[in-house]
């Protein structure tokens, strides 16, 4: 699991499935592009880890995280 977990610079280098922008290509109009980069905690989907924070312990303070993942799949744990 640990290539799945990138710091926000490694992030910004791979390609986010969910970026949309209109492009013509041929006679119809597109809306997925290829070259459109992770934008990492500007995402909603970003997940840091470990988590900035448990709501389970409110009164724990967070551990600052350098490295997340992608939580639109999911956890990967």
């Amino acid at each position: 699991t640990g290539e799945l977990m990138h710091t926000e610079e490694q992030a910004k280098t791979k390609w986010c499935p969910e970026m949309r922008a209109l492009q013509y290509q041929g006679s119809g109009a597109v809306n997925r592009r290829t070259d459109s980069p992770c934008i990492a905690s500007g995402c909603m989907h970003w997940r840091w880890d470990p988590p900035e924070y448990d709501v389970m312990d409110i009164h724990r303070k967070p551990t600052p995280a350098t490295t997340g993942y992608c939580g639109l799949s999911g956890s990967p744990r």
